[in-house]
Formats: C-alpha cells, sequence, structure tokens
C-alpha cells in the first residue's frame, strides 16, 4: 500500500483482546497482556498469536495447520536474508500486480482497516478461500476424471497432489486443499459469528486460462496477459465484520 507502515506504538495500540474486547493490551518481551482481563497472548518469533486458548487445533485440523505453517516458514525463510528495505519494495511489487488483476481484497483496503485489524468493533476483515467455480479447478476436476477418478473423494485427492507443489513439506504430499461455493464460504464465515458485507471472485486473467493461457504465454506481452476477462478466478474474496447482535 502506499500508506507509510505503521510504528510499532501505532500497532500496538491498534489491537484489541480477542476474550474480552477490551483495547488495554500491554506488550511485553514474551507476550501481550489484556490489562482487562487479564488474558495472554504469546509472542513467537516476533509475532504475536492472538487465538483463543479452546481455539486450538487438534487431530486433522491440528495436522493441517501444521503442514501450511511448515510450508509457509520453508517458502518465505528467504525474507529473513534480505536487507530492510527489501521486504516493503517486494510488498508494493506484490500490492502492484494484485490491484492490476482488480483483486477485490486489495481495492476494499483501506488504512483505517488496517489500523483495526484484529477487528475491534466496526472493523472489517477480508478473507480469500479457493473459488469451487473457477476455470482452473473446472479444469482440474475435468483431468482428474480423464485420469480415470470417478469419485467426489478420489477427485479431491487427484486435485490435492497437483495443487500447492511448492508445500510438499518433508516429502508429504498435499491433503488439504479445500475449494468452495459463495454459499458455502458465506457459511464458514457466519458460523464463525461474523456478518459477511460482500463476496466477489476475482478475474481471470487471458494468461491464466486453462491450456490456452500455456499457448498465449510465449506470443502475447506481459500487458495482453494480464487482461482481465471474467470473475471466475481461482479466489473467493469476502468482506467481513464481527457480528455485533
Amino acid at each position: 500500500m502506499s500508506d507509510p507502515a505503521l510504528t510499532s506504538s501505532q500497532f500496538d495500540a491498534s489491537l484489541s483482546c480477542v476474550e474480552c474486547g477490551g483495547a488495554s493490551l500491554e506488550r511485553k518481551s514474551d507476550k501481550f497482556q489484556c490489562g482487562s482481563c487479564g488474558a495472554a497472548y504469546e509472542i513467537i518469533d516476533s509475532v504475536a498469536s492472538f487465538f483463543r486458548e479452546e481455539s486450538a487445533a487438534t487431530g486433522p485440523d491440528s495436522d493441517r495447520m501444521e503442514f501450511w505453517n511448515q510450508g509457509w516458514n520453508d517458502t518465505s525463510s528467504p525474507f529473513a536474508t534480505v536487507e530492510r528495505e527489501d521486504p516493503a519494495e517486494l510488498r508494493e511489487a506484490f500490492h502492484s500486480m494484485l490491484t492490476a488483476q482488480r483483486y477485490p481484497a486489495v481495492i476494499w483496503l483501506s488504512e483505517e482497516n488496517v489500523r483495526d485489524r484484529v477487528l475491534r468493533p466496526g472493523a472489517r476483515a477480508v478473507i480469500a478461500l479457493y473459488a469451487t467455480r473457477s476455470a482452473a479447478f473446472y479444469w482440474y476436476r475435468i483431468r482428474a476424471v480423464l485420469a480415470g477418478n470417478f469419485t467426489k473423494r478420489s477427485v479431491e485427492r487427484w486435485v490435492d497432489r497437483r495443487t500447492e507443489g511448492e508445500w510438499q513439506t518433508d516429502g508429504r504430499e498435499n491433503q488439504h486443499t479445500r475449494f468452495y461455493t459463495r454459499s458455502e464460504f458465506r457459511g464458514l464465515i457466519e458460523n464463525a459469528g461474523f456478518k459477511v458485507t460482500r463476496i466477489e471472485q476475482s478475474q481471470l486473467q487471458l494468461g491464466d486460462i486453462p491450456v490456452m493461457g500455456r499457448i498465449f504465454r510465449p506470443l502475447l506481452p506481459s500487458k495482453a496477459l494480464r487482461k482481465c476477462i471474467a470473475p471466475f478466478g481461482m479466489m473467493l474474496i469476502a468482506e467481513c465484520s464481527p457480528n455485533d447482535k
């Protein structure tokens, strides 16, 4: 974003307690402590973890979380070695790329919303998940059937093995790719106690059309490949806020 990054004190002041909603969070050496209810939130590797105790993942959810966390650590580890100003430049480049693709999540962001993250009353969250009705996942499912997978579960496993390839941590196959319709996505959010303000799908770009995109890439300039042709991109993006009822 073009807005200057928040200072540490500004960021701390924007936080509120997940347990009671209080705004009196005090930063200590290894945690944030709520002055209202006493809840504590660990700071791990300089990142605060704002989870309720009862939100701890167990069983399959725990394995899924560990898989993605490890993949994220492996993928983002180069950021630990770059100069201080480089991450800001990379962020700006990534933001520009998403803006060019007309991602709703980027267009909706504002300085006010970023200052209110961790969702005080009136703040908003922007969440993205894979879209069932996207060109990419339609093509994946067609390929799965052509490969001899005729049940819903076998199709899902085939798609798992062929997505998020860079996240294949410790030699394990990905078993955790999920995609959602708009109604399923809305249900997830509302069941978690949020109200949905809007849901949009990312744009499909010319260079990302299954099969045809590979043909276009060596033939067309990058500007033409980025042309948005329809709202059938891979991501559903929802804007939501806490349900204060």
